[in-house]
């Protein structure tokens, strides 16, 4: 994503999507794009996918050294 999407949610459903650039759009057109659009726009649960890494003892060796 290039810039933030704003889902705006009530009772368990996304009501409208804010964003200023074509990733709001996209996220949009998927949902339209399933045959049940009823239930796509159900939210079921959210993950946030964040930068995470184990420095395994190889890497930290490597890291270590410089």
């Amino acid at each position: 994503m290039k810039s933030p999407v704003v889902l705006q949610i009530r009772g368990g459903n996304i009501i409208e999507i804010v964003g200023e650039s074509s990733d709001a759009n996209l996220l949009k057109a998927q949902l339209e794009s399933f045959a049940d659009r009823e239930h796509a726009y159900m939210l079921k649960g959210f993950s946030i996918g964040l930068l995470y890494f184990r420095v395994t003892t190889f890497l930290a060796h490597l890291i270590l050294k410089k």
